[in-house]
């Protein structure tokens, strides 16, 4: 992460609706089509990348001390453990 400016992280095809850091500083977003990808936001670098669920995400959320994050949409949530 840089100070004198943001670091961009470029993939997705469609809008990213929603975003969310990991306990170790990985950020996770998600966009329009329910695509997933993990980020290691110092270094800029896509991690991991999953297709959610059919419908368009409306929130990411990560837990607070351990690896899982989970992902809303509008026909429920799903939880990964971002470690396997």
């Amino acid at each position: 992460v840089r100070r004198s400016g943001p670091t961009v992280l470029a993939g997705h095809a469609d809008g990213v609706r929603c975003a969310a850091f990991l306990p170790d500083g990985r950020l996770a977003t998600a966009d329009d089509s329910g695509v997933v990808r993990v980020w290691d936001a110092a270094a800029g670098k896509l991690v991991n990348t999953w297709r959610a669920g059919a419908a368009r995400p409306q929130a990411v959320v990560a837990h607070p001390s351990r690896s899982w994050l989970a992902v809303a949409d509008g026909a429920g949530v799903g939880v990964w453990d971002m470690d396997t």
